[in-house]
This record gives structure tokens, C-alpha cells and sequence, in this order.
């Protein structure tokens, strides 16, 4: 039987004449070979001195262009949304930087966001039980895809009733039904309904990492159900691997009826949402980011 000092042996006599060949190799080639080598790690510092040069100037474009938006920021944004009310809606989506959407929506466009609706994890419905409940609420006796859906398609139409006044009475309807049984979680501003009437509606659904429902269906009913009554906007993250803006405007359809942002993680993006919100008073939905070769913000009109 071949112990482990064999092998031990073994290896050890691979390395040496390795060594061996080397160091005739070296021995025959001589100063030529090294001269090569020499060459090839100037060229390779050269190499890397100018990468760093480059990485230095893109780093102070990158710097000036934030100084720019920040300093620009307050002349796009401030007061533009007094007095409006606005619903957000989360959807499965921990990746969305809700303070600094807040801290844009309300301290600098001066709007009230009136409440933040987020699906839970339970609307994953990995349980028989959640299944069973949500059908219930819903009415529904669909498919576990297909009920997700539904129950979308109906807290969107619920948010639109309520944004047009159709449903005044605060505690009941829909939303409430789905907090109490865990499946919304329904934060809402002191003394202020969860969708007041007049109120615009931004949905945020963003992840890098595979959703673990089909997001993008869940996302694009419920927009499209609160629009016919209430201004949409879907707002994803620069990194989102969800492409959920992307559904929205690879369907003609959503497209006209729904509004996108895809880089709401920046200062630029938060900026195009409030200039979006203003916007949808007037004019139709709008496309704005980095993606897809859309504009980075709304054209300013005659209030700017």
C-alpha cells in the first residue's frame, strides 16, 4: 500500500526538478529573458499608472456632478408638491431608500405622505394558511400566482376609490381586512386617512437579488388598477435585478397609464419623482432615469 510519505516524496521531487528546470532554463536563456520580463513590468506599471489617473478624474466628474445636483436640487424640487398628498406603496422591496424618499417628498417638495403601505413577507403565501386567508379576503379561488394578482389588482382599485372619494369611511374596505390579517402593513401619518381623496400613489418594488414571487406582475396590477383613478408612479433602484420599470415600459399599454423612475436611489431620481408628481397634473405619465435612453428629469416648464 502507497502511504502519505510517498506521496510526501513524491511531490517534493516534482518541485525540485521544477526548480532544477528553472534554474537551467534561466542559466541558457539569460540576460534576454530577464530583460523581457523587466520590459513587461514597465509596461504593465505604465498600464496601471494611467488607469489610476483615469479613476482619479472620474471620481472628481463624479464629485462636481453631485455638488451640481445638490446645489440645483433645491430650485427643481422645493415647494413643488405644497399641499398634495402622496401614498406609497412598498412591494417586497427592502432595497428602496424610503428616509431619503421621505426627507425629498415632504422636507424639500413640501407634500404629506399620508401613509406607506407595505406587503409583508406573508404575501410570499409560502403557507396553506395564508393562502386560505388571502382567498377569503379576496373572494378568490385562484392559483397561489393568480391570487397574488387579484389581491393586488384590488388594493390597487381600493387606493383609487379612495383617492377619488368613492370610499370615505376610514377602518373599512380592503386594507384594513389585509393588516389585520398580516399581509399590509399600513403606516400612516397623525391624523390622516391611509389613501386620502386626491392623493398620488408611488409604488417601490427594487431588489438585486431573484424576487421570490413574480413582483413584476404584483406590481404592474396594482398600478394599473390605482391609476385609473390616481397619479402612478414606479420607482425601482439603479442596481434592481427585479426590472420592474422595465415591465412597465415594454407594454404600451402601462406605458401611457403609468409613470416610471429608475434611479430612485439617487439624488437625481428622487428629484425626477417630485418633478413626475407635479407634472401628472397636467400632462401624461413619463419615463425619466438612466435606463433605456429616457431623459434624467422632466423638462422643466414655465414655473421653473
Amino acid at each position: 500500500m502507497v502511504d502519505f510519505r510517498y506521496h510526501l516524496v513524491s511531490i517534493a521531487a516534482v518541485f525540485l526538478a521544477l526548480g532544477i528546470g528553472l534554474l537551467m532554463g534561466s542559466g541558457v536563456v539569460g540576460e534576454p529573458l530577464l530583460d523581457n520580463i523587466r520590459d513587461r513590468a514597465r509596461d504593465v506599471q505604465e498600464f496601471n499608472d494611467r488607469l489610476k489617473d483615469d479613476v482619479d478624474n472620474l471620481e472628481h466628474d463624479l464629485g462636481v456632478s453631485r455638488r451640481f445636483t445638490e446645489a440645483v436640487e433645491p430650485m427643481l424640487v422645493n415647494g413643488r408638491l405644497a399641499g398634495e398628498d402622496v401614498v406609497i406603496v412598498d412591494i417586497a422591496s427592502g432595497d428602496v431608500p424610503l428616509d431619503a424618499l421621505l426627507e425629498s417628498l415632504e422636507d424639500g417638495a413640501g407634500a404629506r405622505v399620508a401613509s406607506i403601505v407595505t406587503l409583508t413577507d406573508d404575501f410570499e403565501l409560502d403557507a396553506e394558511e395564508d393562502v386560505t386567508e388571502l382567498g377569503t379576503i379576496t373572494g378568490s379561488g385562484a392559483t397561489v400566482d393568480e391570487l397574488r394578482v387579484e389581491a393586488a389588482r384590488q388594493v390597487g382599485a381600493e387606493i383609487a376609490a379612495l383617492a377619488e372619494g368613492r370610499r370615505g369611511a376610514e377602518g373599512e374596505g380592503l386594507l384594513p381586512a389585509l393588516e389585520e390579517a398580516g399581509f399590509v402593513d399600513l403606516a400612516e401619518e397623525e391624523e390622516a386617512r391611509p389613501v386620502p381623496p386626491g392623493a398620488s400613489v408611488v409604488i417601490a418594488a427594487s431588489g438585486v437579488t431573484d424576487p421570490t414571487f413574480r413582483v413584476d406582475q404584483v406590481a404592474t396590477a396594482l398600478g394599473a388598477a390605482a391609476a385609473e383613478s390616481a397619479p402612478v408612479v414606479v420607482v425601482e433602484t439603479t442596481d434592481s435585478a427585479w426590472n420592474i420599470v422595465g415591465s412597465v415600459r415594454g407594454d404600451g399599454d402601462l406605458a401611457n397609464l403609468i409613470s416610471t423612475v429608475d434611479n430612485v436611489d439617487k439624488l437625481s431620481g428622487r428629484i425626477a419623482l417630485v418633478m413626475t408628481l407635479d407634472r401628472l397634473e397636467g400632462d401624461g405619465p413619463g419615463h425619466f432615469g438612466e435606463k433605456s435612453d429616457v431623459p434624467v428629469i422632466p423638462e422643466p416648464g414655465p414655473r421653473d
